[in-house]
Order: structure tokens, then sequence, then C-alpha cells
């Protein structure tokens, strides 16, 4: 909020200067973010991963029904849009239901 407004207001540069603004947020939270796991004195830092078959096996067999999930989310999207394009039309408000939709 305080880059917000320092840089659309404070040094005029407009919308741009918003856009500058979320994107320096972010950089600084992942900054500050990784900081912490790159020091090893924590409770919490990164180290070498180490390959375990097994436990690859059960993350990919509990994560089928969320990809199952997606997937008929997509297709049932796809053909809603479908249907109201072909009712509505496109130069009649279908487009931006699309859009929406897809989203």
């Amino acid at each position: 909020m305080v880059l917000d407004y320092l840089l659309i207001a404070g040094f005029h540069m407009g919308i741009g200067g918003a856009a500058v603004a979320t994107g320096l947020g972010y950089c600084v939270t992942a900054v500050v973010g990784l900081a912490v796991f790159f020091r090893k004195k924590g409770l919490l830092y990164f180290c070498k991963p180490v390959v375990r078959f097994k436990v690859l096996a059960n993350a990919a067999a509990n994560g089928c029904s969320e990809m199952a999930t997606a997937l008929v989310t997509g297709i049932i999207t796809m053909m809603f849009n479908r249907t109201m394009l072909r009712y509505v039309g496109e130069n009649r408000g279908g487009q931006p239901l699309r859009l929406l939709c897809m989203c």
C-alpha cells in the first residue's frame, strides 16, 4: 500500500507505478521468506532431496482423484462454453461469458 501510494502519487507513475509496486512487494516477500530457509540454524532449512519411490507412488496414487476432478471440471467448462456460444452467440454476450467461465 505504501509503495502504491509512493509510486502512483509521489512519482506520478500511474498504473505502471502500481504494477511496479506489486512486483516489488512480491519480490521482497519472496526474498525474506527464502532467507529463513537458507539458514541452517533454524528448524526448517533446505537440504539435498532424497528420492524414495514408495513415497512418490503413494503421493501419485493419492493425487489421482484431484487430477480426475480437475480434468472433469475442464471438460464441463468447455461443454458449457460451447453450449452458451451456440445458444447466445458470440456477438450477443457469449464471448465475455466464455472468459468469465474459464477463469
